[in-house]
């Protein structure tokens, strides 16, 4: 019993090896009808595995001349600025550890149309970083600033672009209570 047992498991082992295997080259292939046809069945267990994977899966670094900061407020009326996930100011090790968040939070945050998740960063702010231990923040508000973009006949260096001198306040939020996690 125990012999068939693990004969079962080998052709177990080699029937998911296999199909995962042709997945992988069906997916690669370029597109046409015939890999269409074979490849939908497998997209739903795919997926489901996580086996289907796209080229966001791999963040760059993104490209823009915006920023957004958190203007922060205290109880006392003392106030700091943060910048939030500026890549160019991270260390290596810290940019390929943060490299995800980087690339959601420059994605979508940055657009006026995503303030559903600006009260989620506002108090991602006020949990992360210790500010003061005197007194509490009371507000948080995510400022978006840019910049003109130089016309594309125009070659400027990184150093050499414009300052961020355009702002919108995206959001203002009051610091709850439950926010301060000691």
């Amino acid at each position: 019993m125990d012999l068939l047992d693990t004969k079962i498991r080998k052709i177990l082992a080699l029937t998911a090896a296999l199909a995962y295997l042709t997945f992988l080259v069906l997916y690669m292939l370029p597109a046409s009808p015939l890999r269409d046809a074979v490849l939908s069945p497998m997209l739903l267990p795919a997926k489901f595995l996580g086996l289907e994977e796209k080229w966001n899966v791999y963040p760059t670094l993104p490209n823009s001349n915006t920023r957004v900061y958190a203007y922060v407020t205290y109880a006392d009326g003392s106030s700091i600025i943060v910048e939030l996930w500026e890549p160019d100011r991270m260390e290596p090790s810290q940019r390929f550890r943060y490299q995800k968040i980087i690339k959601l939070f420059h994605t979508y945050a940055t657009k006026p149309a995503s303030d559903l998740i600006w009260r989620d960063i506002c108090k991602y702010v006020v949990r992360t970083h210790k500010f003061s231990m005197t007194t509490n923040p009371v507000t948080v508000a995510l400022i978006l600033r840019w910049s003109q973009i130089p016309p594309p006949d125009k070659f400027v260096k990184t150093a050499d672009v414009p300052p961020r001198t355009s702002s919108l306040t995206l959001c203002t939020y009051h610091v709850q209570p439950e926010d301060i996690v000691l």
